[in-house]
């Protein structure tokens, strides 16, 4: 399964940000231009997954039908941005429990991937951070920041507020988003399969000094002060004192 992480960190730049899981859509064109070793790092998935499910050798029997199967299944996995071989071991360690003879589909077979990647990790699934999102939502004005909301961990707080930020700025619905949570989540898992920590948010201290206005910059007085300079003037010129 290294072929198909090394074949795929070998595509331009374009393909490699649609397989970072930034939510863009993968092509027929992306699929079709997918160089060979790629292709035939899908065949060896394939092979693994139907010596698990007696049900799929079939279907790889009808050339036709197994070509648009590889195709699918390529596309779903560069979509979700599960391009790793920690990803898909983890995914055929969960098709290796399976008790059904059948084949899953592509989203069942990344969930799995997923869920046992963040199961490893200590971190929590897709589904889990959807719940915690749609409560912070629903609370975060009585807290006075999101860093001092009480999170379940601290996953939560980065994986979250990146959320909304996007959410925000690109108007991402709920099947969007809960992609994003889980490619966040990714990014997380092989931090911490690297030797990397989860850091606690850091709370940002109030600033209490009045900002300088454009004024100040500048180095203008006040127009109160400007207006008696004025008045001043006035007075000197009538000879007042």
């Amino acid at each position: 399964m290294k072929d198909l992480i090394s074949a795929i960190k070998n595509r331009d730049s374009s393909a490699l940000a649609r397989l970072s899981g930034g939510g863009k859509v993968v092509t027929e064109a992306d699929i079709s231009s997918a160089p060979d070793h790629v292709k035939q790092a899908v065949n060896e998935l394939f092979l693994r997954l139907s010596a698990i499910f007696s049900g799929m050798q079939a279907k790889l029997k009808d050339d036709s039908m197994a070509t648009q199967m590889r195709r699918q299944w390529l596309m779903a996995l560069m979509e979700a941005g599960v391009t790793s071989t920690e990803q898909i071991s983890a995914g055929l360690r969960m098709a290796r429990q399976h008790t059904s003879s059948f084949e899953p589909s592509p989203g069942q077979f990344i969930k799995w991937c997923q869920s046992e990647q963040m199961r490893a990790a200590g971190l929590p699934d897709a589904d889990e951070v959807m719940i915690e999102f749609r409560r912070y939502c629903n609370h975060r004005t009585e807290h006075e920041s999101a860093e001092v909301y009480p999170w379940p961990t601290a996953v939560f707080y980065w994986v979250i507020t990146d959320m909304r930020t996007q959410m925000n700025q690109r108007n991402l619905n709920d099947a969007e988003l809960k992609k994003l949570a889980g490619s966040l989540l990714n990014g997380w898992a092989s931090k911490i399969s690297s030797g990397g920590k989860i850091p606690d948010p850091v709370t940002r201290l109030p600033n209490h000094v009045r900002p300088p206005t454009v004024a100040d910059e500048f180095g203008i007085k006040p127009q109160q002060d400007s207006l008696q300079r004025v008045m001043e003037m006035r007075k000197k010129a009538r000879g007042i004192k």
